[in-house]
């Protein structure tokens, strides 16, 4: 059998002479030596050999022609170019290998269609998996029958990652078969759930109102939730615009008895104001709602939300193409407030960095008792009785000054740590009290966990009503002391010290008023301080001044018209005090 007879031209023209005939050898060697892959995907052909006669005909219409009268269907890209001639009496693969050597182009068959492309056609792709490993990838590429040994899928497994190349359309099916099978692993029921029970720890959010305010202390569900990029939602209280110690309690209505859109303060940042922004009715059911601002549970994202760990073009994959499978979202972090557990649905070989996360969470906290003292001392007496703000004493040392209060001009807060847990100090004021030179206002006390804020308030409130022209206002008014403290035990060389946060609202009515709303003399304080064992902290730094309006007289001879002035007297003082704050934290055993 004769391979060849007519002579066989790749892109050269006829009468070249010697070039020609370096082409016919050429050939002759291709067709004697071209490789034949057993491996590869076998292309199923409708008969095992051909014999095909061309002269002078163009690749592409000789490999049209071909797949056509083999009954496979073909994609040919119109950059494969080439001229062919001669006779071919040989098996329809070992004829398809020939003319890939000869002319230079690449080849797959993914089972149903023949690609036939041009070498310039090779690339290469890294694919990550975030669910299943290589060795499944590769075992599912094997059943499906569409890998080929010319373009070896190479593999990590420690890394998951995988490196394909070939055509950019073989490329392209591994990538997609790979993503589709890492998706579906994720969808499977491998997930487990696992529950993880707290005993010190809250697993839930709690919200705590301060003066008002509602504020969120955030659970060991969500701290775990905001880890893995997922946010928690965050609610902003509502009550209408509010002030130190001032709040409007009723809803505004307007002169037809309706009530008026809700007002809401909501802080722009990177400015001190809070412009009133009226909030909008809620969207009707079944209502498109944008992407990232869907309903969630802790504040994990549902629907199309942005998922860990996936990159975005995996995620618009998954939401955009037609027919993809919806993922769930992994992990699902969920607090169970009944039985102050986290609840966690991931995959079983992940489970392990959560329990190691909460048992770091849910750690055991000491118990810190707070005892404060309010007092008012006359300033004369403050100074004599140990207390020099500028040295130290061997009950009495200087932790720190120069904190501004902003309720008192031309004065400054100071900080004093006091020894024997303030003992000696409070001895002292027991015998001013005597003298009334010194006055105890309240003397709470209050047992808190270390790093959670112990809040002690001491208010009055009245309530205001303000007319409007279309509406009318309830608003009120708080006056009296606020006492915020945040401890935190600190450990170190053996020996434990209590830091202490402190913030302290001091509010006094004044006989002013503006717009009908009496105006309240607030004072502030803020401050810190590290405190060791049998010590206090002692606050001061603004004065108050304290009036006094005494009538005495004879009993029945004072109250004689005109003569009864003789018999009586009139005392009018005004004393300047200073509001000192005495606060002895103590770690009790339980």
């Amino acid at each position: 059998m004769e391979r060849n007879k007519q002579p066989f031209v790749s892109n050269a023209a006829p009468g070249i002479g010697r070039v020609a005939r370096l082409l016919v050898l050429a050939f002759a060697l291709a067709v004697m030596l071209a490789p034949f892959s057993p491996h590869a995907a076998q292309v199923r052909w409708r008969e095992s050999k051909i014999h095909i006669v061309v002269q002078k005909k163009e690749l592409k219409d000789v490999l049209r022609d071909f797949t056509a009268s083999m009954g496979v269907s073909a994609a040919i890209s119109n950059d494969v170019k080439g001229v062919v001639s001669g006779t071919f009496d040989m098996a329809p693969q070992r004829f398809l290998d020939t003319l890939a050597s000869t002319f230079g182009f690449i080849w797959f068959y993914d089972g149903s269609v023949l690609t036939i492309t041009p070498a310039s056609d090779v690339t290469r792709n890294v694919i990550q998996l975030y669910h299943t490993s290589p060795a499944k990838l590769q075992a599912t590429l094997e059943r499906m029958k569409v890998t080929d040994s010319r373009f070896p899928v190479s593999s990590d497994d420690a890394s998951r990652t995988l490196l394909v190349s070939g055509p950019s359309g073989y490329v392209k099916m591994i990538t997609d078969i790979a993503q589709r099978v890492d998706a579906g692993s994720e969808r499977k029921d491998s997930a487990v759930v696992r529950m993880f029970a707290l005993k010190n720890a809250w697993a839930a959010d709690r919200q705590v109102e301060i003066d008002g305010k509602t504020v969120t202390v955030a659970g060991v569900a969500s701290v775990l939730a905001s880890l893995y990029g997922q946010t928690p939602s965050t609610s902003y209280a509502s009550g209408g615009g509010q002030f130190d110690g001032i709040q409007r309690q009723t809803a505004m209505l307007d002169i037809n008895g309706q009530s008026s859109p809700e007002i809401s303060f909501v802080p722009v940042h990177g400015s001190g104001r809070t412009p009133a922004v009226v909030s909008l009715p809620p969207l009707p059911v079944g209502g498109n709602v944008g992407a990232g601002e869907q309903p969630s549970l802790l504040g994990l994202p549902v629907g199309n939300a942005w998922r860990p760990g996936v990159p975005a073009d995996r995620q618009s994959m998954s939401s955009e193409q037609p027919g993809a499978p919806t993922v769930e979202r992994l992990p699902v972090i969920q607090a169970d407030p009944g039985t102050n557990s986290v609840l966690v649905r991931d995959m079983p070989e992940r489970m392990d960095q959560y329990a190691s996360l909460v048992s770091q969470l849910d750690v055991r906290r000491e118990l810190i008792e707070i005892e404060a003292h309010v007092l008012e001392i006359d300033e004369t007496e403050l100074r004599q009785i140990g207390v020099n703000w500028g040295a130290r004493s061997r009950h009495v040392s200087l932790q720190s000054s120069g904190f501004a209060s902003s309720g008192s001009s031309g004065s400054n807060t100071l900080t004093a740590v006091v020894g024997d847990s303030g003992r000696y100090f409070m001895g002292r004021i027991n015998l001013l009290k005597l003298d009334n030179k010194a006055r105890l206002d309240a003397s709470p006390k209050v047992a808190t966990l270390d790093n959670v804020e112990a809040i002690m308030d001491n208010r009055t409130r009245f309530f205001v009503r303000v007319s409007g022209h279309t509406s009318g206002q309830l608003y009120g008014v708080s006056t009296g002391v606020s006492l915020r403290v945040l401890p935190m035990v600190v450990k170190e060389n053996g020996k434990q010290h209590i830091k202490l946060v402190v913030n302290i609202d001091d509010g006094q009515i004044t006989n002013r008023t503006v717009d009908n709303i009496p105006v309240v003399n607030n004072s502030s304080i803020r401050t810190q301080a590290v405190i060791g064992k049998d010590e206090s902290l002692l606050i001061a730094g603004y004065r108050v001044e304290s009036r006094a309006d005494e009538t005495s007289g004879v009993p029945g001879l004072s109250k004689i018209p005109v003569l009864g002035a003789l018999f009586r007297q009139n005392e009018n003082s005004r004393r300047k005090m200073d509001r000192v704050f005495l606060l002895t934290p103590r770690i009790i055993e339980y």
